[in-house]
């Protein structure tokens, strides 16, 4: 209510991501690659797991059940056992990846440069790179949605990875899509916000 700042955390090695919460505590990436789960009311650490990420990264820590998976501005993609802090896989991307993996029980999708790339939660790849993508994708249900550069939104299964058929959206996505219920909205990049009955889609 007052925009006061009433507390302030230093993060040892610097903020290297957006923070993402887990219960009470707040699970961040430093500049040295450590993901870390820190207490943010004491300002503590409770418990670390150095990776192999470097630098800073607009792509915060995406949670699901006991896995942590991130990424770096080089490409690398990080998924993290949380019980024991300790590094499940890396995988090199060779893309830049500026946006938010998504990631269920099926694996994890990350996106860059007009490309995605997907990977079971074991650290093997889901399906082969994907080029021409124009947006991040959206993991729904089982179901994966994505944008091309040819302007078609494209529905496919996400494990095992099969594409189920496309939509002609006449523009270029260029947001990841947005799920409500049983609509599914796409923007464009000539400004259209499209909207979409998924239970007439593929």
């Amino acid at each position: 209510s007052t925009l006061k700042t009433t507390a302030a955390v230093a993060v040892p090695g610097g903020t290297g991501s957006l923070p993402t919460q887990r219960d009470s505590f707040a699970l961040i990436v430093n500049k040295d690659g450590t993901l870390l789960l820190m207490d943010p009311v004491e300002g503590t650490v409770r418990a670390q797991a150095a990776t192999g990420a470097r630098g800073s990264t607009s792509v915060s820590p995406r949670i699901f059940e006991n896995r942590a998976c991130f990424a770096d501005r080089s490409g690398l993609v990080v998924m993290v056992d949380l019980e024991r802090m300790e590094v499940l896989w890396e995988r090199r991307t060779g893309v830049e990846i500026l946006t938010d993996l998504e990631i269920g029980r099926e694996g994890v999708l990350a996106y860059g440069n007009g490309t995605l790339l997907g990977f079971r939660l074991d650290g093997e790849s889901l399906m082969s790179p994907i080029q021409g993508v124009s947006a991040p994708p959206l993991l729904s249900r089982g179901t994966v949605f994505y944008g091309t550069s040819d302007g078609d939104l494209v529905v496919a299964q996400a494990s095992p990875w099969k594409v189920r058929g496309k939509v002609p959206l006449g523009d270029v996505p260029s947001v990841r899509p947005l799920q409500v219920g049983n609509t599914l909205y796409v923007g464009t990049r000539g400004g259209s916000l499209v909207r979409i009955d998924t239970a007439k889609l593929p």
